[in-house]
């Protein structure tokens, strides 16, 4: 693996769970960048739907899909299976990006329904996930 990866790698597993990921870095064909961005773009809808008070716009049954998003298509993709071998990690990684879409999914279920308190704790949740996420990926490195 490159210095560049290596080293963010590094600080996400020293606890920099925020740090910026530069969009260079690849892991087996995976933009790790534009994984964690479109995830973290979601992650501000849902903060916006929270202060709005709404879930408009947003459909919790497309959400749910773990398949879908790019980090989801290249963790279900079976090239990535072949290079990961099954390792704790990968299977680590699939399961905590599973259970963000489900939960990121209530979160919309909660808003729509005027539950803004359920909202709020599935909320955490999914920033939870997140940063689990971004730890899986590093181990991975």
């Amino acid at each position: 693996m490159g210095g560049a990866i290596m080293s963010w790698a590094h600080r996400i597993l020293t606890g920099h769970f925020d740090e910026e990921v530069p969009q260079s870095l690849e892991l087996a064909g995976l933009s790790i960048g534009e994984a964690l961005q479109a995830h973290t773009a979601w992650i501000h809808r849902f903060d916006e739907a929270l202060k709005d008070k709404s879930g408009k716009g947003l459909d919790p049954e497309d959400v749910s899909h773990d398949d879908r998003c790019l980090l989801g298509k290249w963790i279900h993709a079976d090239h990535t299976h072949d290079h990961f071998n099954n390792s704790p990690e990968f299977r680590n990684l699939k399961e905590t990006h599973a259970v963000f879409h489900r939960n990121a999914s209530l979160v919309i279920s909660a808003l729509r329904q005027g539950d803004q308190q359920e909202a709020r704790v599935l909320l955490d949740m999914v920033k939870a996930k997140s940063r689990q996420i971004r730890v899986s990926l590093a181990k991975l490195c």
